[in-house]
């Protein structure tokens, strides 16, 4: 085990989950108080029966918690849970002092926050809130603890609400309800007909009862028998009764807004619990291929399976991606999340549209020499950028339409950055085509784009790999492509001897954006970082090269993305 330099303590501290409501200054009292603690890949963490007064929260990585048993007399381990970011390691020991009842070890290299017993008491009597997300922890392990399989099974009960057509809405969850059915062995329970508060209809396709008391003990049986419980709820019952947000875990909101409905904003911006809430936006023009997808991908955020993909930026360099997208179709590899910077955004946007990545070779043919490059380039008065940007908006809207986000087949964000605040802007509404001009705008080349009072540029100023923004929403399993290069790298590039303004400009942004996006990559499962050498970031017309550079290194990687996919069968 190894310490780790404290000057991001902060940062790390303040991006988990476990912490999201707290000031800054509880966020640095809780960074002063604990240590970062690094572990190699199957270094132990604890071991059954020892007393340690030790607590740990993960950053990264993977951490295995198992028995031993014996077999024949040969010990051997016994899976119980993986725990990965933002998950705590030895709650029930720290909090009794007592001996851990399992061992614990890293599968992958792991990073943690590490807080002593005497220390994180003195903490929480300056910072409450701690003793109730420990509490809020505890009181779901333990109600996990009455499903026989809550190691391996999530466990959760799961409303929702509609402002789509009634037709619609019982269609989309009947294909919902088919997903869980036909792709997984946990155990279903689904409610067709919601709740019935009267306890009148006393059927199988109705949730029934007659008073709280009766519907506490409904709910904690149904979840001693199924990990999922499936209800559709109305909205007037929720308004009338706001104590039936406690027996959730969740409630999805279904609607065709890409914002809370207006309908539901007032009681929303009311709610006790306005974390309970999440949107499931889908567009009135969305195809039907891209909302089953949509669905399919609904029934694994449930299930908390998600896998996603983070495409870094990097200019021509990034081409690479297509290929790896190639292959990923080919092997007929499904993902459920997309983030995007820059030259990550236009290819990771194309793609969650439904373009193929055959299709975006072809799209790049468009670009094979320097002199077809010239069509997208629109020199304008360099008052905040050599280019205005329009032929690129152009350019995309010819392949993306006026397409909005709730419209996609895979769930996509673009990442720029607020040049005002220097704040990291996480896109997510409105059309696509704008986001990724959005994102791809490199500041001093490209002019940025005002929205409202957000003047945004290029999204790798501030997160070159976004591997957080999937993090962010709950995904766990995330493969990220890092395509800028390394200063070594650079050195054996084919950069001129005598490089000019534009060349000293971006290099230097490239190469604060490298330390960036290297430093992110610690949070993916798979990384991949490839570079052609003696190549440049301007090489568009190189892309068949880049291509093949991608696919190769994805097939190099196919059988770590399989096993990563297979954990999540």
């Amino acid at each position: 085990m190894t310490k780790i330099k404290h000057d991001a303590k902060f940062y790390l501290v303040s991006k988990l989950p476990f912490f999201a409501n707290l000031s800054e200054n509880e966020i640095q009292l809780i960074a002063n108080s604990c240590r970062l603690v690094e572990f190699e890949r199957n270094e132990v963490l604890y071991i059954k029966n020892e007393v340690d007064k030790n607590l740990y929260i993960l950053l990264s990585g993977t951490a295995l918690i198992y028995d031993e048993i014996e077999d024949e007399g040969i010990l051997k381990e016994e899976p119980v849970e993986v725990l990965r970011r933002g998950d705590i390691l030895g709650l029930v020991s720290f909090l009794n002092k007592e001996p851990r009842s399992f061992f614990c070890r890293a599968i992958t290299e792991l990073r943690a926050i590490k807080f002593e017993h005497n220390t994180l008491r003195k903490l929480i009597d300056k910072i409450p809130y701690l003793a109730l997300q420990f509490s809020l922890f505890l009181s779901k392990r333990i109600r996990d603890l009455r499903t026989k399989e809550i190691y391996h099974q999530p466990n959760s009960v799961i409303g929702f609400i509609s402002f789509l057509r009634e037709e619609k809405f019982q269609d989309l969850l009947e294909q919902l309800y088919n997903n869980f059915k036909n792709n997984t062995k946990q155990k279903i329970k689904y409610f067709p007909k919601g709740l019935d508060i009267s306890g009148t209809q006393k059927n199988s396709e109705c949730l029934s009862f007659a008073d709280f008391n009766e519907l506490d003990e409904t709910i904690n049986k149904l979840c001693r028998n199924y990990n999922h419980v499936l209800i559709p709820i109305k909205l007037e019952d929720l308004k009338a009764n706001l104590q039936l947000e406690k027996y959730f875990d969740i409630i999805y909101i279904f609607t065709h807004e890409e914002e809370t409905p207006s309908d539901f904003r007032d009681f929303f911006e009311n709610a006790e619990y306005p974390d309970l809430y999440k949107l499931f936006s889908i567009g009135v023009n969305i195809k039907t291929e891209f909302l089953k997808n949509r669905i399919r991908i609904l029934t694994k955020e449930i299930m908390g399976n998600r896998v996603g993909i983070s495409f870094g930026g990097g200019a021509a360099l990034g081409l690479a991606q297509i290929g790896i997208i190639q292959v990923l179709e080919e092997s007929n590899i499904l993902l459920d999340a997309i983030s995007g910077t820059s030259i990550g955004a236009v290819i990771g946007g194309l793609w969650a549209a439904g373009i193929s990545g055959k299709q975006m070779e072809e799209i790049c043919s468009e670009f094979d020499s320097a002199f077809k490059m010239i069509k997208l380039v629109d020199i304008s008065v360099p008052k905040q950028g050599i280019l205005s940007g329009k032929n690129v908006l152009q350019f995309l809207e010819t392949h993306l339409q006026d397409i909005a986000f709730n419209e996609l087949k895979i769930p996509f964000r673009a990442v720029a950055c607020d040049i005002t605040t220097r704040t990291e802007i996480v896109i997510k509404t409105g059309k696509v085509s704008e986001s990724i001009r959005a994102s791809a705008a490199i500041p001093g080349v490209f002019a940025p784009i005002q929205v409202e009072d957000k003047i945004l540029v290029d999204g790798g100023v501030v997160n070159p790999l976004p591997v957080s923004v999937l993090s962010a929403e709950g995904i766990k399993k995330i493969i990220a492509i890092n395509s800028m290069p390394s200063s070594n790298t650079l050195m054996k590039s084919d950069l001129s001897q005598n490089p000019n303004f534009f060349d000293i400009m971006v290099n230097s942004l490239y190469s604060l954006q490298y330390r960036i996006a290297k430093y992110a990559a610690n949070d993916a499962d798979v990384y991949m970082n490839p570079i052609l050498p003696k190549s440049s970031r301007y090489q568009f017309y190189r892309a068949k090269e880049f291509i093949e550079l991608g696919r190769q290194t994805m097939l190099n990687y196919l059988d770590e993305v399989k096993n990563l996919l297979k954990e999540n069968s």
